[in-house]
């Protein structure tokens, strides 16, 4: 007679660590599905932030370089001359890592927002222009 509610209590005691199991394979499935949602979610965004403070320091970048440009033309300032060939080359940099986009920095082209793309195809020109006219501050000898 002690044998049929040990046995009972066996498959009860089975049964409910399978129940338990069965919930904790359950939450731990959903943690592991809310942990890559969250990682691909906060990864989205910090590669959004970089590409926003980018593009801020090169206009950052832009306006000193206009600085320096007058300060070459009009002043005549060789340290000025000096610094606007190396700003340039760290604005060009700037501005082909935001054209293409960068893997070791982190930033995406500017083609992975379509909302601002034809303000940046507006821009181009402008740029283009701009480094020409820095171009030629810098290749001129004579001011």
């Amino acid at each position: 007679m002690l044998s049929i509610p040990l046995q009972q209590q066996k498959l009860f005691i089975r049964d409910v660590r399978l129940y338990l199991y069965t919930a904790m394979a359950v939450v731990l499935v959903l943690v592991a599905i809310s942990l890559c949602l969250t990682w691909f979610g906060t990864n989205s965004q910090i590669n959004i932030s970089n590409t926003l403070t980018y593009v801020g320091r090169e206009r950052t970048l832009t306006q000193k370089l206009l600085a320096e440009t007058m300060e070459t033309v009009y002043v005549q300032s060789p340290d000025a001359k000096k610094n606007l060939k190396i700003d340039e080359v760290d604005w060009t940099s700037r501005h082909n890592a935001i054209w293409y986009g960068s893997n070791t920095l982190a930033i995406l082209p500017f083609s992975t927002f379509p909302d601002i793309a034809p303000t940046v195809n507006d821009v181009e020109p402008e740029y283009l222009a701009m480094h020409k006219a820095i171009d030629s501050v810098l290749t001129s000898h004579d001011q």
